[in-house]
């Protein structure tokens, strides 16, 4: 039952709105140094957030997106992800 509740609220939530919920997940996960970088000066990194990487500390960068996205969008969005990953 509780699959289907946060499965029904991740498909009806908006962008911007899971930016909250995302931090807390980050949170949760041993993340910290935190920072909601969203806008036209990000280069694709929505999140920065510092994490322990094969025992020492690394800058990671997230960038979120909602709602299923067709081949379409997904040509749109690949770059900034390649940026991400390089």
């Amino acid at each position: 039952m509780l699959n289907d509740v946060i499965g029904n609220y991740l498909d009806s939530v908006e962008e911007r709105e899971f930016d909250a919920p995302f931090i807390a997940l980050l949170r949760a996960m041993g993340y910290w140094d935190i920072h909601f970088l969203h806008g036209s000066f990000e280069f694709g990194k929505d999140f920065i957030a510092k994490g322990n990487s094969e025992g020492s500390t690394a800058q990671f960068a997230f960038q979120t997106k909602a709602g299923d996205i067709n081949l379409g969008a997904w040509n749109e969005c690949r770059g900034q992800i390649d940026m991400l990953r390089t």
